[in-house]
């Protein structure tokens, strides 16, 4: 690993990405020298590191806001560099000893792999017990409280060893990733996030836990810190989720008692087994029912209706004056793109209703939804009236799309 350390061009191939991804950052002025000397700049960061002469300069800490407050490390822009040449070759040194139900931060791996297989392993649940009463799956959806925050990095911290086998005992390379993951500041707890090597590091430090779950038959998926482990026998099931826990604490870590979800798995909720029943599950943002069928959680589906009724009314406020025809074609259009992976202002939730979301209901439902929307956008009436004067035949017209016909026509694909 220190070998390929010395390779200036990961060094070279690092300033691209940042400059790819730069909008208008504090250091603009410098990543544009480095990217117009890029070798020359390269060559002197790959012989500082290989050499052993490479010393961060101290993060600093930033409190940010987006799906939830958190902190993250903000680095110098060589450490940028460095770290993101030290992150990935930790990921590839790390690969190797990930199971394969680890879905988070992988090439060719996202949330949708592993939503996917769940609901596949329900429909081979299923399939293998045609006697609904046999069915059923004691499940566990939890993640771990303040994972990135919480690992431990102090001089006894299971990291270090953990990290001594993958980089062959080489104390140099394992001196560069301890001074990656300590981000010029010296504490007992926390991978450095907002740098590259937090990623590797934050999927590494979980694997007692994952071949402790993925050893024990039935079903396991970790995205991140978010696990889900389902298993048709009560006894097995006791079994690993003790060893989990125990694996955990030995990490330093624990299960976040606010999210965990102890259910019995059933296509009708029964419970079983002393455990409340629940006839579907929420991971990853989707709903899975025990049928196998995924739709949109609750709250993906509120952000995906609201942000559609804004285009919606900003487009029918913006040709307010235009006659009925050219307001449904524009409108028509807004919601296809809106609905299009693919175009550049696609909602986010657009993903998942082509590729992953399976539910019929739901995406009959939203179909029904868009039909209402854009009727009263248009009439400026409400319910029946609105779709009266403007049926949902003369809006597939105007060219807005049905999410049912595309999920029928994706399945009908090889």
């Amino acid at each position: 690993m220190l070998e390929r350390l010395g390779d200036a061009s990961l060094y070279a191939a690092q300033i691209e990405r940042l400059h790819a991804r730069a909008r208008g950052e504090r250091d603009g002025a410098l990543l544009s020298r480095m990217v117009q000397d890029q070798r020359r700049f390269a060559r002197i960061l790959a012989d500082e590191v290989a050499r052993g002469r490479w010393a961060p300069e101290p993060a600093v800490r930033r409190r940010i806001a987006a799906d939830k407050p958190r902190t993250v490390f903000g680095l110098a822009l060589p450490d940028r560099v460095v770290h993101g040449v030290i992150g990935e070759l930790l990921a590839d040194a790390i690969e190797p000893a990930l199971v394969d139900q680890v879905h988070s931060y992988r090439r060719g791996r996202s949330p949708a792999g592993a939503v996917a297989r769940f609901a596949d392993y329900l429909r081979r649940h299923r399939r293998a017990r045609p006697d609904p009463r046999d069915r059923g799956l004691y499940l566990l959806r939890a993640d771990v409280r303040d994972y990135g925050d919480s690992v431990p990095v102090g001089p006894a911290s299971r990291l270090w060893p953990m990290l001594a086998g993958l980089v062959g005992g080489d104390p140099g390379a394992l001196a560069l990733v301890r001074a990656a993951v300590m981000a010029g500041l010296p504490r007992e707890r926390g991978l450095p996030t907002g740098s590259p090597v937090a990623t590797p590091l934050g999927n590494l430090y979980l694997s007692p836990v994952d071949r402790c779950l993925a050893g024990a038959g039935g079903f396991y998926a970790r995205y991140g810190d978010d696990l889900l482990f389902a298993h048709p026998e009560r006894e097995p099931f006791d079994a690993a989720r003790a060893a989990a826990e125990a694996e955990l604490a030995a990490l330093g870590l624990e299960l976040n008692s606010n999210k965990l979800r102890l259910v019995f798995f059933t296509g009708c909720g029964r419970s079983g087994g002393r455990l409340p029943g629940a006839g579907a599950v929420s991971y990853l943002g989707c709903r899975i029912g025990f049928d196998g069928a995924v739709g949109l959680a609750g709250d993906k589906l509120s952000a995906l209706r609201a942000d559609l009724a804004r285009r919606i009314a900003r487009t029918a406020a913006a040709l307010a004056g235009e006659d009925l025809e050219s307001r449904g074609r524009a409108l028509g259009a807004v919601v296809a793109a809106a609905l299009d992976p693919s175009a550049p202002l696609a909602v986010r939730q657009a993903p998942a209703l082509r590729a992953l979301v399976t539910d019929r209901r739901q995406l009959g439902e939203l179909d029904a939804w868009l039909w209402r929307a854009l009727a009263a956008a248009l009439t400026g009436e409400r319910g029946v009236r609105a779709l009266r004067a403007v049926p949902p035949r003369r809006l597939r017209a105007w060219g807005l799309p049905s999410l049912v016909a595309a999920r029928n026509r994706g399945r009908r694909r090889p």
